[in-house]
């Protein structure tokens, strides 16, 4: 299971523009996924050089905050209407959303 996870956050991370060295990325990401999350932002850190930022809320909640203009590299949600709620605002890469 750990191996799924780590593979779906490198599909997200290598979906988003290439970060700079020591540059942070702000992950919106729903709750039910902290400790998987916490777990394989410490590999991609070490690996990168990257911070890792997390906000973890109900999907529901990222979705709106996005709607609404707060900035996140990476929405991680936990029920796709969100998602598509989500696209519906135009505040995701549509191209880059994997289910």
């Amino acid at each position: 299971m750990k191996k799924l996870w780590i593979l779906l956050f490198s599909l997200c991370v290598l979906n988003m523009p290439q970060a700079t060295a020591q540059e942070k990325v702000l992950v919106f990401a729903a709750s039910s996924l902290t400790n998987a999350l916490n777990e394989l932002a410490e590999s991609y850190e070490h690996a990168s050089g990257n911070q890792v930022v997390f906000s973890f809320a109900s999907s529901s909640t990222l979705a709106r905050q996005l709607a609404q203009g707060a900035p996140a590299d990476l929405y991680l949600s936990a029920n796709t209407k969100w998602m598509d709620y989500a696209a519906e605002q135009n505040v995701i890469n549509t191209e880059s959303r994997k289910d």
